[in-house]
Parts: structure tokens; C-alpha cells; sequence
């Protein structure tokens, strides 16, 4: 093991100093399993075009190696002299002992690839295939499937809840059934066909293949990704040969030529630069396409059930006219349906406020009665996992919003600005607000390109200039104030945290009796000016100043505002000791309810603009929890199911 640690260093070395991106990060994927040098936006393109999955060492290209392996290791048999081969077969046929042979090379390109879990399932696929072949029973392809599974299952059972295995076993289901049926077909023609029938059967047989494997996986696709690959259709009719056929034999070739050595460049690097930046380019072209990038709001679990119901009654009574029509008519309905994605309950008066959970930072949705979006801030950005990407727009994707009305940069820090630059290039955006402030970091230049490629302009809010009416509802910006050492443009640079934070974007969001607060990182000097404002009245509920940090707390303001509900957004375990026990007690001595991002997830607030009242949820509460055994077992178990049809409601 250690010696195949060596060799995955010395062919990333190797590689660092040959190839530039975006080859780099596609050879390194595909060849020893290691993704996270690939460019982020490149990989959005393969998932735009459906071809992502491309990308990691799976069973497609496992499968080649084996498949590889076992045709040279059985003709290399085969061209054994004849007394040899009449000596070897009484006792071992050569199907066997190519077999038993390609068990080798197979685990040995899953231990280079860093023996992932999905390597290793693809590994544990391979080995009962190769069983299948030793045993002569290679048809009984779903007995094959069910051994594997069961094989991967019995040892973590946690795996079903996994998208790779479930995209996997329901791709391969879908692949076996139709050469199931093809095999059927084929075996009722008695005539020949001829060399162009056979090419053109080829072509239609390859395009079928990827319709029914895109069909039976968008559903998934579209519940984890909250994306349709429609491209997948017809790209990976390419995609997939020009990989499995020329990049990853190119680059299995290096690797080997390389031998694990220490120091030297990548063998080939030039052929492998070359064709894997064409390759890229190509794709990302397609990903340009308009209407190619199709996002959705992630399906119901029910509707994924009458999907994949209504799919099997497809494949079980195709001779059915009427079956066949009932169930591809209720296909199409639900599938539009996903594609269309409306917002609903839309009733004039009901408005809703959402604190997202994205760790250490800050992020706020505003659904107004009249439709109107707000979004305050948008988390931050790290080199592996960005909060735009996973959090933000998967939320608003789900709630059917595509247009946002007003995107509020609270202050230019990593972990309020991070994730904005993915939204902002992902979304519709009418207007975008800001402090004036500019910074030379990566995140801020991210943000900067992104303002830029949408043709936005950043509006600098200020107190008592910038005051909204959004329907029956009232935004007004209470700080920064306008002069008193506040920029008025873009100016100053290299500014202090403390001063950033002083200089946050605090809003105030007005729906009929309803008062929230959003308070950004402001710290005390910003926070005594606002005590003695007129427009720090009493709020029903306030986003927490600077995350519960100590140099937030201004028991003047706090007195002043008296808010009944309050939500700290705050990520667990985090390297500043936020909340602080200081601002808790302080909270708690005036009996607000106070709630944490940290502890609770996901936070959202509703009410009516017609109505007193606030109803606070949160994510824990629509978590299952353990159930107490023998003392509170149905009527635990009851509250669990509940939980869940709220969650599915919800």
C-alpha cells in the first residue's frame, strides 16, 4: 500500500510540473482519482452537459481496464502452442485463467486511484462479473447485480442512501434491461443484416441506450443536483467512447511509462495537454448553449415513487396500449411539472424570512407577499466547498426562485460575500447593494468579475437614503450613515475588520405589524449611534449582531430593540468561541427566544402582513429522533412520521 502511495505522489509531481489546467485537474481525476485540483466552473460545465460523472474513477473506466486486461490475457493464452494449451485446458479452461488474471491489474488500478468508495464498489461490480465468467453464468446479468449489491450493502449498509450508488445500480439496471430486450429482438431476425444496417442499428441502438439511462437517472439527478442534464442525451454518445477509448488509456499509459519514478516529467504530456484541453473546450461550448443549464427545484420523495412507478408499468405492460398511454401521459405531467418549478402560495399577504445554515457566516432570504426576493448575504467560499453553490442556490431552487429582486452585500468578508459570486452568475439579479468598500483578495475579485459578466452595478446603501417599498412590505438601510468618515464611492482600501464591520449594511424589514432587524457584523460603535436613531424601535425579531460576538453587545441597543425572537447565524465549533456566554446571558436575562444556526440548522420565520404573530421552524425539529425502547415506542415513532410528512410538505 505503501508503495502504491508512492507512485500516486510521484505521478502527481510528475504531473504538476507537465501539464497546465484545465488537463491537469481532468488527468489527475481520471487517473488517480484525485478531483479536487479540477477547476470548479469546469466541473459545473461537465454536470451542465451531463457528463459529470465522467470525472471519478467509477465503473466505466474500472471496467475498461478489466475488460482490457481480460481480452489481452485470454489472446496472449490463446497463441500458447497447441500441446501447451491441450495440457493446461484439462485441468483450467483459458476463459478461467484470464479471469482469475484480471483480478490483478483491475485492484491494482483501484489502489492507485486511492481505493474511494466508489472505486471500490465499481472493484467489488468487477469481481462478480469476473465470478460470473468463471462460473459460465455471464448472462444471468441481474443475479450478477443483486450479488453485488448485496455484497456492498451487507458491509455498510448507510451506502443506500448514497447518489453514487444509487445513480450507479439504477443506470446498470436500466443498461441490462434494454440489452435484455435488444438481445430478444436480435434473436427473432433469422436474416443478416447487412454492414450499413448494422452501423445505422448501432447508431439507434447507442442513442436509445442514453435516453433510457438519462430518463430513468434524471429524477436523481434532479433531487440531489437540483439540475435536468438534458445535453447528457447526446454527449455522452461522444463523451463517453473518446474517454473510455483514448484519455484514459492515454493516461493509464503514462502513468505506467512513468513507473512511480522520482523526479522527471509526465510521459506524453504534450498528446495528453492537447487532447484533454480539446476535450474540455468541447464541452464547455456545450455548456454555453442557451436553455443547456436547466435548474429545478429538487422532486418530492412521493412524486419520485409515481415516477419510477409509472416507469416500470412502461417496461412491464409495453403491449398494454392503455397502460402504456395512462403512464407516459402521468411521465410527461411530471416531468413538466419539475421543468416548470413555480413558486406557490403566493397570496398577497403571507411573507417568509429564512436564515440559511452555511457555517460561519451569514445568509438571509426574503420571500415577499407580492413575490418580491431579497437576499442578504451569501455565506462564504472555501477552495472545496462553496456556500453559494451548495446552500444558497440549492434553497432558492427549491423554493422556485430564478429572479432576485435585490442582493444585499452586507460588507465585503469572506464569510458574508463568498458565495454571492456564484448566485449572482446563476440567477437573474435586478439590483445589487454593497458598502463602497474594496478588497484585493481572491473572493472579493470573484465577486467583482461576476458584478461585471451580468452587467450590474453596485449601489452603495446608506441610512435614510435607501428606503424601499416591496408591496405591503418597507426596507430601509439603517447604517452605514451617509458622510461622518463613510465613503461615498470606492475608496477605501486595506480597511480593518472592525472597521468593515462597523460599516455593515444593516436593514430593517417592515410588513405590516411585523418588525425584523438584519444587523450584518456591526460591532458597538455602530451599534450606540443606531441606539440614539429614531428608527431603532422595538423589533420582533433580530438577527444577532456579529455572529454573538462579544464586541457586538450594546446593552443600550438591545434595550431599545427588545426583540421577542432572536437567531444567532453561527457555525459549530468555530475558531472564534462565537456566541460568547457574555451575549447568551444577555439575551436570556431579557427572555428573548434565542436560536442557533449551529444547533437548530436551517432557520425561517412566516407570518401574515394582516396578522400578528411570527411561527419560527427550524431544521432539528424536523429531524427523526431516537426512539426510546421499550418506554415511548409508537408515540415517538408517531412524532417521527409526522416530522416527515411536515418535511415532505414543506
Amino acid at each position: 500500500w505503501n508503495q502504491f502511495d508512492r507512485w500516486r505522489d510521484a505521478i502527481r509531481l510528475a504531473a504538476l510540473q507537465s501539464l497546465g489546467q484545465p488537463a491537469l485537474g481532468l488527468f489527475l481525476g481520471i487517473v488517480i482519482g484525485e478531483r479536487g485540483y479540477l477547476d470548479p466552473d469546469v466541473r459545473d460545465q461537465f454536470m451542465i452537459t451531463g457528463t459529470v460523472h465522467l470525472l471519478s474513477i467509477s465503473g466505466s473506466h474500472l471496467g475498461l481496464v478489466a475488460m482490457l486486461s481480460f481480452v489481452a490475457i485470454k489472446r496472449c493464452l490463446l497463441w500458447l502452442p497447441t500441446s501447451w494449451l491441450l495440457g493446461m485446458s484439462r485441468r483450467i479452461t483459458p476463459t478461467r485463467l484470464a479471469a482469475a488474471a484480471t483480478l490483478f491489474p483491475a485492484t491494482a488500478y483501484a489502489c492507485l486511484a486511492g481505493a474511494e468508495v466508489a472505486t471500490v464498489r465499481s472493484l467489488v461490480m468487477v469481481f462478480i462479473a469476473l465470478l460470473a465468467k468463471w462460473l459460465g453464468c455471464e448472462q444471468r446479468m441481474y443475479h450478477a447485480l443483486a450479488a453485488a449489491a448485496l455484497a456492498i450493502v451487507l458491509h455498510d449498509p448507510q451506502v443506500i442512501y448514497d447518489i453514487s450508488f444509487q445513480l450507479s445500480f439504477l443506470s446498470v439496471c436500466a443498461v441490462g434491461w434494454r440489452l435484455v430486450q435488444s438481445t430478444g429482438i436480435q434473436e427473432e431476425e433469422d436474416i443478416k443484416p447487412s454492414r450499413l444496417s448494422r452501423a445505422r442499428q448501432w447508431g439507434v441502438e447507442a442513442l436509445a441506450m442514453s435516453a433510457l439511462v438519462t430518463v430513468t437517472t434524471t429524477p436523481l439527478v434532479a433531487f440531489y443536483f437540483n439540475q435536468v442534464s438534458w445535453l447528457g442525451l447526446a454527449t455522452n454518445l461522444a463523451a463517453v467512447p473518446l474517454m473510455g477509448g483514448v484519455l484514459v488509456p492515454m493516461g493509464l499509459l503514462a502513468a505506467l511509462s512513468h513507473g512511480g519514478m522520482e523526479g522527471g516529467g509526465l510521459p506524453f504530456a504534450a498528446a495528453i495537454q492537447w487532447s484533454m484541453d480539446r476535450f474540455v473546450a468541447i464541452l464547455t461550448g456545450l455548456s454555453r448553449l442557451p436553455g443547456s443549464e436547466w435548474h429545478v427545484a429538487a422532486p418530492s420523495l412521493p412524486s419520485l415513487f409515481v415516477f419510477y412507478a409509472c416507469l416500470a408499468a412502461l417496461w412491464s405492460g409495453s403491449n398494454r396500449r392503455c397502460t402504456v398511454w395512462i403512464a407516459g401521459t402521468a411521465l410527461v405531467l411530471l416531468v413538466g411539472w419539475w421543468m416548470w418549478s413555480p413558486r406557490l402560495l403566493l397570496d398577497g399577504d403571507r411573507f417568509r424570512i429564512t436564515f440559511l445554515d452555511v457555517s460561519q457566516g451569514d445568509s438571509a432570504v426574503l420571500e415577499l407577499p407580492g413575490g418580491e426576493v431579497v437576499l442578504i448575504d451569501g455565506g462564504a467560499s472555501y477552495e472545496r466547498f462553496d456556500m453559494g453553490r451548495g446552500v444558497v442556490a440549492p434553497y432558492l431552487w427549491n423554493r422556485g426562485i430564478r429572479t432576485i429582486d435585490y442582493v444585499i452585500a452586507t460588507h465585503p468578508q469572506l464569510d458574508h460575500v463568498g458565495g454571492l459570486a456564484y448566485v449572482l452568475r446563476h440567477f437573474i439579479v435586478r439590483q445589487f447593494w454593497g458598502t463602497g468598500d474594496v478588497r484585493e483578495e481572491p473572493f472579493y475579485q470573484r465577486l467583482q468579475e461576476a458584478l461585471t459578466d451580468r452587467g450590474l452595478a453596485e449601489h452603495i446603501a446608506r441610512q435614510r437614503r435607501d428606503v424601499i417599498a416591496l408591496g405591503l412590505c418597507r426596507l430601509a438601510v439603517l447604517n452605514p450613515p451617509q458622510g461622518t468618515g463613510f465613503p461615498q464611492d470606492r475608496g477605501g482600501r486595506g480597511q480593518e475588520g472592525h472597521t468593515l464591520n462597523n460599516r455593515s449594511i444593516v436593514t430593517s424589514l417592515t410588513c405590516g405589524p411585523h418588525r425584523v432587524l438584519f444587523t450584518a457584523d456591526v460591532e458597538q460603535d455602530a451599534l450606540i449611534r443606531m441606539s440614539r436613531e429614531a428608527e431603532s424601535a422595538r423589533a420582533d425579531l433580530v438577527k444577532v449582531p456579529h455572529h454573538g460576538a462579544g464586541s457586538s453587545l450594546q446593552r443600550e441597543w438591545l434595550e431599545r430593540v427588545n426583540p421577542q425572537y432572536a437567531v444567532i447565524s453561527v457555525g459549530r465549533h468555530n475558531a472564534y468561541g462565537h456566541p460568547t456566554p457574555g451575549v447568551l446571558q444577555a439575551y436570556a436575562e431579557r427572555g428573548i427566544s434565542t436560536l442557533r444556526t449551529d444547533r437548530d440548522g436551517g432557520i425561517w420565520v412566516t407570518g401574515r402582513c394582516s396578522a400578528p404573530g411570527l411561527q419560527l421552524h427550524h431544521t432539528r425539529e424536523q429531524q427523526a429522533q431516537r426512539v426510546p425502547f421499550p418506554g415511548c415506542l409508537w408515540a415517538c415513532e408517531r412524532l417521527n412520521w409526522e416530522r416527515l410528512i411536515d418535511r415532505w410538505r414543506e
